[in-house]
């Protein structure tokens, strides 16, 4: 029972927790074009088709690094949205197709696509399951690879 009562409680907090950082990722889009951009390809041997990552910076603030990583057989869209030098939002889709991309069957139209979105507060995921704890890393990982500008 009171397990049920704090987290009842709990909850108004989380939504406005999760309203603020959607606040963050709103502004951040309407900006990107105002931020400066730097670019970097992926390592030979990281996907079959390559990929590479962009991060988007407020002077010298990291504000975001979108991630396109490529396979014979789909791709990876990943966007890791920062405020004040932390990870608060992550949002993946993944694209399957329905043939390998050399396949002359092949057709954009029919790639299943799918969603995951992680929330983030003081590196701790706020909303989002448990394969968001490693995200942490990976787009600190991401982060250390650019130079500042």
């Amino acid at each position: 029972m009171k397990s049920l009562l704090l987290l009842f409680l709990l909850m108004p907090v989380q939504k406005n927790q999760i309203a603020e950082i959607r606040n963050h990722v709103y502004y951040t889009n309407l900006h990107l074009n105002l931020y400066k951009q730097k670019q970097l390809s992926h390592h030979d041997g990281q996907s079959s088709e390559g990929g590479m990552s962009v991060a988007y910076y407020a002077k010298d603030t990291l504000k975001l690094i979108t991630d396109n990583t490529y396979w014979e057989s789909g791709k990876e869209i990943a966007q890791y949205y920062f405020h004040a030098d932390a990870l608060i939002f992550a949002y993946i889709i993944h694209l399957k197709y329905n043939v390998p991309i050399y396949d002359k069957n092949f057709d954009y139209n029919k790639s299943k696509k799918t969603e995951e979105r992680y929330y983030y507060e003081n590196e701790k995921i706020v909303k989002g399951r448990e394969r968001g704890k490693d995200l942490i890393k990976t787009a600190r990982v991401l982060a250390q690879s650019f130079p500042r500008p």
